[in-house]
């Protein structure tokens, strides 16, 4: 008879291993070959391995008798966390330090837009022989923050990929250290450093023309100045006769980025000719008085990175940007050429009219296509 429990015990201490085994797997543990085959650990921890080698059942509940354990903690005594690993539970960012939070928004959504553009700004900025130009420390910055481990991140690390860029920015004497400052000044600053780069500055620049003409016939023509923002003010902006007729699509920037790929003429009745401005500089150059000016300007190439500044300033008085609706994709095709396509990824607010402080939010996952190939950030303060 004792031989029947014998087999009986033996086959049931197989059946566990079985078990043990089907859970590893299905938790993607490998079942690795030479080591003691399970069952018989399992044999041995229950006292029996082979029953010319039992071990002998020891007195007193617990464990090694079959019966349930006395305590919990006994029950918990084998369950090691020490190898579990959670998700984490918000998006690492880069902290605010002395008022800098119109350096760290701004760098937020930049370096959303380098995890979409990684091939750029690895082949374009990260090849860059001047390592004090702030672009390649921004370069730097990401990079630093890309190969962080969101689980062992030392604070002391993204500070210092903070730090590159904010202590870049008060020794160019572009804003005073501890004090409040703009978020679109300090990276138009970084830009204008690689004015000499046009593939730096087509990749967050628009480039275009601009034609002044008097009634008299002088003519001046001069590229679009070579900035990264695009303003958006969303009083005058809308006030071209296409919004006159359709009312509707007034704050609808989709509808305003549509004319901005079309030419734009207007009139303006009272600026002064260029030529008469030309003058004050060359004194070779006759004087014109009209102030009737055909203004002309059409955009050749639009950048790869393009960002909104929402200018919502008139004079003393504040617009809310409230009524500007921002579609999560702006998109372009003139008579079935090449499209233009633009994805949201991102905007910073200011928490007052007087941009006292800035904050960002970003969106980390959308659909991929391949027909996008060009990111979009949008700035508002």
């Amino acid at each position: 008879m004792s031989l029947y429990y014998l087999g009986i015990e033996n086959l049931l201490l197989f059946v566990i291993s079985l078990e043990l085994d089907y859970s590893d797997r299905t938790k993607g543990y490998s079942l690795v070959y030479g080591k003691a085959e399970k069952w018989k650990k399992v044999a041995e921890l229950y006292g029996k391995s082979k029953p010319s080698r039992g071990k002998g059942n020891k007195k007193g509940a617990g464990v090694d008798d079959r019966r349930p354990p006395d305590t919990t903690k006994r029950l918990l005594k084998n369950n090691d966390s020490t190898n579990k690993k959670n998700l984490p539970q918000k998006y690492q960012s880069y902290s605010h330090y002395k008022n800098s939070c119109y350096i760290t928004a701004p760098l937020e959504m930049l370096y959303n837009n380098y995890l979409h553009k990684m091939d750029w700004w690895s082949n374009n900025v990260g090849i860059l022989s001047n390592n004090d130009s702030g672009l390649k420390k921004l370069y730097s910055s990401f990079t630093i923050r890309d190969n962080l481990d969101h689980f062992t991140a030392k604070k002391s690390t993204l500070n210092g990929a903070r730090e590159m860029i904010r202590l870049h920015v008060v020794e160019k004497g572009w804003q005073k250290d501890g004090e409040f400052g703009s978020p679109t000044l300090w990276f138009e600053n970084v830009i204008a450093e690689e004015k000499s780069s046009l593939k730096l500055l087509s990749h967050f620049c628009i480039l275009g023309l601009r034609m002044w003409q008097c009634e008299s016939g002088h003519v001046r023509i001069a590229p679009i100045p070579f900035k990264p923002f695009t303003p958006i003010n969303g009083v005058e902006d809308f006030d071209s006769p296409f919004f006159e007729v359709h009312t509707s699509l007034i704050g609808q920037i989709s509808a305003f980025f549509l004319e901005k790929n079309k030419l734009i003429n207007r009139i303006r009745p009272d600026e002064p000719c260029q030529h008469s401005r030309a003058s004050t500089k060359f004194t070779n150059l006759c004087k014109c008085s009209k102030r009737k000016i055909n203004y002309q300007e059409f955009v050749i190439s639009w950048p790869s990175t393009l960002i909104f500044e929402i200018t919502q300033r008139d004079g003393d008085i504040y617009n809310s940007s409230d009524n500007l609706d921002f579609p999560l994709r702006l998109s372009y095709n003139e008579d079935d050429l090449e499209l233009i396509e633009y994805i949201l990824t991102g905007r910073v607010y200011s928490t007052s009219s007087s941009g006292v402080h800035f904050y960002s939010k970003i969106i980390r996952s959308f659909n991929e296509q391949k027909a996008v190939l060009n990111m979009m950030i949008w700035m508002e303060g």
